[in-house]
């Protein structure tokens, strides 16, 4: 970054064009374009100009977590313990471009204050463009999702212009740190997953039907057309749903032990429109973190420092799985001369072939560059498969993946 939030950072989120940061203090900065995050208290946002630098979003002082969609952005809010003794609930904040629903205030596409930014440019009524730029201004700010007051939000997500919480259960075995999910926004593919709401957009959180307490869910995450959700260190399934497309994202591809590189297989579901148990992952682990991106979705899984890093350690660990879009199978990217793709490679499994089910991305590779000589070439390159390593943490953007491992030195 060009400039330091000036503060400890927490947590962080990146949409599309614009990144959210939580500091130490509870508060939120927010810089880059859409989102909100160029608009400071009281500007009007109707244009959403960037800010090239951080800016602090206006009156959140409690803050643990951010999600951050392609023009909208969620906060999650706890104040800390109660004078009661009781831990407080956690409370959801949005603001950003609501044209699809995906702040969850009822300001859909049909809202009366209007359909986001683009119709401000091209309404042909001054009074009717000083009442959207006055809403514009209004999500400006983060306001509170009112829908979800009194229930306790234990995690965000959002992607594109969709969002979603998971909700302490009410109740019940399953009210513990996880419970119900809930989802808003622009349907886009999920097929709802929510009865009766189609491929509309929701413009107010509703409840995913058949996640209820006793799932006691605690992981979530939105791709652009589908979804995935888990118990955090427990032993519950990994659940998916939406569409995957025919490139195998939702990962319910049954394993026959066929290589990806054998005779195609029969297609897996290409959309489902509730949430379906990934049984290629049953036995792999208590699940860590889970990631959804375009077409393609990630997980990681516990693997104790012993079985990673002991002495009878003697190959890389199975901690780190990959499902979906690889780039080969209905690459819109344009061919080399070869035929060969020229995209693909967010499996991290060394080629561009799809993967109806998780595959385990069995090895890391570390490459070091020498010094520049004085004409700025460099002068060798070196590479090492890494033996001893596990995941701690995955994300998936558009097409390419991240993962935050840990390694054993020497």
């Amino acid at each position: 970054m060009e400039a330091l939030v000036p503060e400890e950072i927490v947590h962080i989120a990146a949409g599309d064009r614009h990144s959210l940061a939580v500091g130490a203090s509870g508060r939120v900065w927010a810089w880059g374009s859409g989102g909100g995050a160029g608009a400071g208290p009281g500007e009007d946002s109707s244009s959403f100009p960037a800010a090239r630098l951080p800016r602090l979003v206006p009156g959140i002082s409690s803050a643990r977590s951010v999600a951050a969609g392609s023009a909208h952005s969620l906060i999650l809010c706890r104040d800390g313990d109660g004078d009661d003794g009781e831990i407080s609930k956690g409370t959801v904040y949005s603001w950003g471009d609501g044209s699809r629903g995906a702040l969850g205030h009822g300001e859909g596409s049909a809202s009366a204050t209007g359909s986001g930014f683009f119709s401000f440019f091209f309404s042909g009524s001054k009074k009717r463009k000083s009442q959207r730029g006055r809403a514009a201004a209004e999500r400006a700010a983060p306001r509170l999702l009112r829908t979800l007051a009194g229930r306790d939000a234990r995690a965000i997500a959002a992607s594109g212009s969709r969002s979603g919480a998971i909700l302490r259960g009410e109740g019940g075995s399953g009210s513990g740190n996880g419970g119900e999910v809930f989802l808003w926004g622009d349907d886009g593919g999920f097929r709802a997953a929510v009865s009766g709401a189609g491929r509309a957009a929701l413009d107010t959180p509703a409840r995913v039907p058949g996640l209820d307490s006793s799932f006691s869910i605690s992981l979530l995450a939105l791709g652009r057309s589908h979804a995935l959700c888990a118990r955090e260190g427990g032993g519950g399934p990994l659940l998916a749903w939406g569409d995957g497309s025919d490139h195998g994202a939702l990962g319910l591809f049954p394993d026959s032990g066929q290589s990806p590189s054998a005779s195609p297989p029969v297609p897996p579901p290409t959309a489902v429109d509730r949430p379906c148990r990934v049984a290629a992952l049953d036995g792999a682990g208590a699940l860590k973190s889970i990631s959804a991106g375009w077409k393609h979705s990630l997980a990681c899984c516990e693997v104790s420092p012993e079985s990673a890093f002991g002495p009878n350690s003697s190959k890389p660990s199975s901690s780190l799985f990959s499902w979906g879009w690889g780039g080969s199978q209905g690459s819109e990217g344009p061919l080399d001369p070869s035929g060969a793709s020229t995209g693909g490679g967010q499996l991290g499994s060394g080629d561009d072939l799809d993967r109806p089910r998780p595959y385990p991305v069995s090895e890391l590779v570390f490459s070091r560059r020498s010094k520049r000589n004085h004409d700025g070439n460099d002068v060798s390159e070196s590479s090492r498969s890494l033996r001893r390593w596990r995941a701690l943490q995955v994300s998936a953007g558009l097409n390419h993946s991240a993962a935050l491992v840990e390694v054993a030195l020497g």
